[in-house]
C-alpha cells in the first residue's frame, strides 16, 4: 500500500469520528428519560391537588361540626333560660295572687276596724299630716298636724285656728286627743288659760287666732285618729 492510500484511510477514520450521529441513532434510554419527566411532574401536581382537596374537606367538616356544636349549646342554654323564666313567671303570678288576696283581706279588716272605732267613738276624725282639716264645732275652725323629725326623735305638732262668731268674749279651752288605728288613746295636748298670756287667753267677738304646740305621746304607736274638744 502506497502512501496515498494510507492518507485516505486516515482521513476516512477521522471523518467517521467527527461526523455527527443521525437523530435516529440516539440511545433509547435518553429518549425515555426526556418523555418521562413531564409525566412525573403532572402526577406530582395531581397528588398535591388531591391533598389540598382532602385538607379543605377536613377543614370544612371541622367548621360544620364546630358550628353545629355551637348551635346545640346555644339551644340548650336558651331552653334552660326559657324554663327558668317560665318558673319565675309562675312563681311571680302565684305571689301576685297571694299579695292581692292579702291586700284585699287587709283592706277589709281595716274597714271593719274603722267602722268599729267610729261606732265606739263616733267623733273621731282620720288624721292627715300637713293638711288643714276642717272642724265646725263651737269656735273651732280647722287644725293642721305636722310630723317633725329631729335628732332621732319624732314629734307631732299642731296648729289650731279658733274664731269667735259670737258677741261675747270667749276664753278658749281646747283639748286635742290622738288615737291609734284600734282607737286607743296614745297622746294629748291642751290649750288652757293657765298656759296663755292675758292677751291670748281672751278671744274677742269676731276675732280669729291660731294656737300652736306639740302633742305628747304617752303610748307607743302611730296616730291614726284625733279628737278635738272645746269648752
Amino acid at each position: 500500500m502506497d502512501n496515498s492510500e494510507m492518507r485516505q484511510n486516515s482521513l476516512s477514520s477521522i471523518e467517521g469520528k467527527i461526523r455527527p450521529r443521525p437523530e435516529g441513532d440516539r440511545p433509547a434510554t435518553e429518549l425515555r428519560s426526556q418523555f418521562a419527566q413531564p409525566y412525573v411532574s403532572r402526577s406530582q401536581r395531581r397528588r398535591r391537588s388531591e391533598l389540598k382537596i382532602k385538607l379543605l374537606k377536613i377543614a370544612l367538616g371541622s367548621l360544620i361540626f364546630l358550628f353545629s356544636l355551637i348551635i346545640l349549646i346555644m339551644w340548650l342554654y336558651t331552653s334552660k333560660l326559657s324554663a327558668e323564666n317560665d318558673q319565675i313567671s309562675a312563681e311571680f303570678y302565684k305571689q301576685s295572687r297571694q299579695l292581692t288576696a292579702t291586700t284585699a283581706a287587709l283592706e277589709k279588716l281595716q274597714g271593719e276596724m274603722k267602722t268599729l272605732v267610729q261606732g265606739r267613738l263616733p267623733r273621731l276624725v282620720p288624721l292627715e299630716y300637713d293638711e288643714a282639716i276642717s272642724i265646725t264645732y263651737k269656735y273651732l275652725r280647722n287644725i293642721i298636724f305636722t310630723l317633725i323629725k329631729a335628732q332621732g326623735e319624732i314629734t307631732t305638732e299642731y296648729r289650731v285656728v279658733l274664731q269667735n262668731d259670737t258677741l261675747s268674749v270667749i276664753r278658749p279651752e281646747v283639748k286635742i286627743l290622738l288615737f291609734d288605728h284600734a282607737g286607743i288613746q296614745i297622746g294629748s295636748a291642751e290649750i288652757t288659760n293657765m298656759m296663755l298670756t292675758p292677751d291670748e287667753a281672751v278671744l274677742d267677738p269676731g276675732e280669729v287666732r291660731s294656737y300652736s304646740g306639740s302633742i305628747e305621746l304617752f303610748h307607743e304607736g302611730k296616730p291614726h285618729y284625733f279628737l278635738v274638744t272645746a269648752r
